[in-house]
């Protein structure tokens, strides 16, 4: 098969079989835009819409500043996240409120943060990727902020 790019989105052809392929979908969230406030849930409604669910946890006196650019491929998804130092947590509640299906890659691209999860724990920074099941319940810790790609794979991939 050959994928082909044009202007008007993305075609896959292969002999005998043409098919259009969705155009990919963009989006970009920042919590720049939101009251302090509501920036928290703000942020966690739309992670859990374009990424994973997630509760989002931050330190004492501390506001919440994140970004997120997305990139929805037909079969694949693909985030850059920013993010001012918190903690996130996936719960067995948010796993089945927001089933990932497939699973996740996180590749940090500065800063290191902890992942925990019910085997133990890892610390993990730039050259070091984390491949993990969307659908597992875990906890992850970025003191001094976070600055990561995000993708989403089909198991199958």
């Amino acid at each position: 098969m050959v994928g082909m790019v044009s202007g008007g989105g993305t075609t896959a052809s292969a002999v005998g079989d043409s098919r259009s392929l969705a155009a990919p979908e963009q989006t970009w969230f920042s919590t720049d835009s939101v009251p302090p406030g509501r920036r928290v849930t703000e942020w966690e409604t739309h992670h859990a819409s374009m990424l994973v669910g997630l509760r989002t946890r931050l330190g004492t006196g501390t506001q919440l500043r994140a970004q997120t650019a997305t990139l929805r491929l037909p079969r694949i998804l693909v985030a850059k996240v920013n993010g001012s130092p918190h903690s996130v947590q996936r719960t067995a509640e948010d796993v089945a409120n927001h089933p990932v299906s497939g699973v996740v890659v996180y590749i940090p691209l500065q800063g290191m943060n902890e992942f925990n999860h019910r085997t133990g724990s890892l610390t993990v920074g730039p050259r070091r990727g984390l491949i993990c099941d969307g659908d597992t319940a875990f906890s992850r810790t970025f003191p001094q902020g976070v600055s990561e790609l995000v993708i989403q794979l089909p198991r199958e991939t």
